[in-house]
Parts: structure tokens; C-alpha cells; sequence
């Protein structure tokens, strides 16, 4: 049998390549453990749009391990709605 075009994927995820040995992550979500994050609490909604990709790239690249894109967002709208006042 042929391999999988998707063989290298599953194996650098630690799983199998084969359907039915896929094993389960040690640090995944269960069924019993609570869920977090602004996903799943209903204070917060998803919003879409767009912008350039240079700007875009240029941001990642400034809030990487400073802070999440989401609050920074957060923040801006903020301001912005204090300054329409």
C-alpha cells in the first residue's frame, strides 16, 4: 500500500498515520474539563476583517510574546470609542 500524502503530518503530530492509531494528546481537553478562553464566554464575539497583509505581518511580529491580538484590538476599539465622545 501506498503511503498517505499526509504520512509526514501525522507522525510530527505524534500521531499514528493510519485511521483508527491516532492516540490522544496527554494535555488535551476532556469531556470533564472546564473550557477557557474568550470563545466560550459569551462577554466576547468573533469578528472578521481586513486589513493588509504587510500591516498585518508587521503587528504579529510586534505582539508576538508581548501580548494577544485580541486585547490589543480590545484596547484600540476602546480608545476609539472614548475619543467619538
Amino acid at each position: 500500500m501506498s503511503k498517505s500524502k499526509f504520512e509526514g503530518i501525522f507522525a510530527a503530530k505524534g500521531k499514528g498515520a493510519r485511521k483508527g492509531t491516532a492516540t490522544q494528546a496527554d494535555d488535551s481537553p476532556t469531556a470533564t474539563s472546564p473550557k477557557k478562553g474568550k470563545r466560550n464566554n459569551p462577554d466576547y464575539t468573533q469578528i472578521s476583517a481586513y486589513i493588509r497583509k504587510d500591516t498585518h505581518r508587521a503587528v504579529m511580529q510586534e505582539i508576538v510574546t508581548k501580548r494577544d491580538l485580541s486585547d490589543l484590538i480590545e484596547e484600540l476599539f476602546t480608545e476609539w470609542l472614548k475619543k467619538q465622545k
